[in-house]
């Protein structure tokens, strides 16, 4: 009936009692079953998708899909998002329609919104090492990531889709930079990592090439391609990739502040300010898998840290990998793993030798000047004495 009031059609026409409806739903929703929630988001998802609703109707409608979103708590995202309540999400967010794809990343993002996050990432900003933010991060589970590598290939292409579409608009691209922030803290693992920091870059490398883009909608873009790196840097305390994204943070502050959050409704530009694209001002893939490479590979305490490292060592440009090479490269013999590590070892050891030789040469060369000055001091002290 609710459906039918925002929806009329000539065999029913409910109208005038959508407001009424509307407050009943709502009180409804509130005093549901989670497991009933999940049921009504999965209705109103595919109601939602599958049919031709006008701007203000989808305005009355998605309200209540994001109210019963907000309501529903998640445990572990297999549960909440099932097969067909996450590919509806995802088609919404990839459509053509801006409005569509606003109410996907909301819905997303309370699905997702297990600890309280999603407030913190409003909009983008810089996350700075040895900071305290009012951030909570997950718990890592096994499932979760299961997950994103079943949707990564989906959650990039629309993703980067809902950017490409709607980028130019702030209240967009701030949603799609929460919706990416959200993954980051929700599932804290060297693949999501991966994948996020795969996406950021696409982002770039996008709003770099795209000459039909406007200049201040391009900044807006970097500064949250900035704010996600910053983000990924604070989560997994990636001290290389840190010191590499404040050397790009730096260049920026003095040649184009405009790059940086915050956003901007209006840049003004100094005279010396850079406003082409300066291959410096950006980051580079091989320095963003070499900074993540440090994070994960030098711990070697979980298993997603193998497909971090394999991830970004493939072609020279990870945004143009095919995604199909990732679980290739991820799918390492356990003898490669060994053969890898016993290299290490056997470097380590040689090093350890090398030095260990560099010290018993220069005591050797102490002792023998020692023993020449005492020589020296026998000899002047029997002139002396003659």
């Amino acid at each position: 009936m609710y459906r039918d009031s925002v929806l009329p059609s000539d065999a029913s026409d409910y109208t005038h009692l959508k407001k009424g409806l509307e407050v009943c739903i709502r009180r409804l929703l509130k005093n549901m079953h989670n497991d009933d929630l999940l049921k009504v988001i999965e209705n109103m998802l595919t109601w939602t998708v599958h049919s031709e609703i006008n701007d203000e109707a989808l305005l009355d409608f998605g309200n209540v899909l994001e109210y019963a979103a907000m309501l529903h708590q998640s445990g572990l995202y297999r549960y909440s998002l099932t097969e067909s309540i996450f590919s509806n999400i995802l088609l919404l967010i990839a459509s053509e329609n801006l409005l569509n794809s606003l109410l996907g990343h909301r819905v997303l993002q309370h699905m997702m919104d297990r600890r309280g996050n999603r407030q913190q990432f409003d909009t983008p900003r810089i996350f700075f090492q040895h900071t305290h933010f009012n951030i909570t991060l997950a718990r890592f589970e096994i499932d979760d990531k299961v997950l994103m590598k079943s949707y990564r290939e989906t959650i990039h292409a629309n993703l980067l889709g809902s950017v490409q579409k709607h980028g130019k608009h702030r209240i967009n691209l701030e949603s799609t930079y929460t919706t990416l922030a959200m993954f980051v803290v929700e599932v804290p693992c060297g693949y999501t990592a991966a994948s996020i920091v795969c996406l950021a870059m696409s982002i770039q490398e996008d709003a770099i090439s795209n000459d039909n883009l406007d200049l201040e909608c391009s900044n807006r873009i970097h500064a949250a391609v900035m704010s996600i790196m910053s983000l990924v840097c604070w989560t997994h305390n990636a001290e290389v990739f840190y010191e590499y994204l404040n050397t790009i943070l730096q260049r920026r502050a003095e040649f184009s502040p405009h790059l940086n959050p915050p956003l901007q409704t209006t840049y003004q530009y100094a005279r010396h300010h850079i406003l082409w694209n300066k291959p410096e001002l950006f980051f580079e893939d091989w320095e963003v898998r070499y900074g993540l490479w440090k994070c994960f590979r030098s711990r070697k305490t979980t298993p997603e840290i193998d497909a971090i490292t394999q991830e970004f060592s493939g072609s020279q440009h990870t945004i143009s990998q095919h995604p199909a090479e990732y679980e290739k490269e991820e799918e390492i013999s356990d003898e490669g793993r060994k053969y890898k590590v016993e290299d290490f070892q056997q470097d380590f050891e040689e090093l350890k030798q090398k030095k260990k030789s560099k010290k018993e040469s220069k005591k050797q060369k102490s002792n023998i000047s020692d023993s020449i000055k005492d020589g020296v001091d026998i000899s002047e002290d029997k002139e002396l004495g003659g």
